[in-house]
């Protein structure tokens, strides 16, 4: 009986480990290598410097705006308090990271953190809240109730209230590039070919 104990208590251990994920964000010349990342809660970052770069957690706004303001997240690369390369996310949202020396230039991702209990089909469409991306004339927004896009420098170049599930925005006077669209869940990254 008492080993039949320990092996279940074994077990259980064992398999608590087993749900959690080591990811990988890189930071390439001036991008990090995924420019969204999802996760789950309790998943590990490894962060990958080539070179003078960090991965700062900054406020949404911030990021936007290219600003290298830590907001008391995740620190970790250049200049950070310590040299430990890997954090841990334990609470569920979005998470905006900039690397501090090159904010300027735009270097920045996203890490998208859902839950355990979050279905296959939920994390999916965590992924295409726009779609399709990348896009030319027509972007479609699912579950937001504004958006507002953004260029590569941070401008507003385009912001619509009163969307409904699922509506169409028009895009085709926005020129070819990257930008940020940022909505009620969170920001994501949009191309316009």
């Amino acid at each position: 009986m008492k080993k039949k104990l320990l092996f279940t208590l074994f077990l259980f251990v064992t398999s608590i480990g087993f749900g959690q994920n080591t990811h990988t964000l890189t930071a390439y010349d001036n991008y990090f290598d995924p420019d969204t990342l999802y996760i789950l809660a309790g998943d590990t970052v490894n962060f990958v410097s080539l070179g003078y770069h960090s991965a700062t957690e900054v406020d949404s706004m911030d990021w936007v705006n290219n600003v290298a303001q830590h907001n008391g997240g995740f620190y970790v690369g250049q200049g950070a308090p310590t040299n430990d390369m890997k954090f841990t996310i334990n609470t569920i949202g979005v998470y905006y990271n900039i690397c501090v020396p090159h904010a300027n230039m735009g270097m920045k991702s996203i890490i998208i953190v859902g839950s355990q209990t979050t279905s296959l089909v939920e994390q999916n469409q965590l992924k295409n809240i726009i779609y399709p991306n990348p896009a030319s004339t027509i972007l479609t927004i699912r579950n937001s109730a504004s958006v507002k896009i953004y260029d590569m420098n941070g401008k507003l170049v385009l912001e619509q209230d009163n969307i409904s599930y699922k509506e169409d925005i028009d895009i085709s006077s926005l020129r070819k590039g990257m930008y940020t669209v940022v909505l009620d869940q969170g920001s994501q990254k949009l191309l316009i070919e």
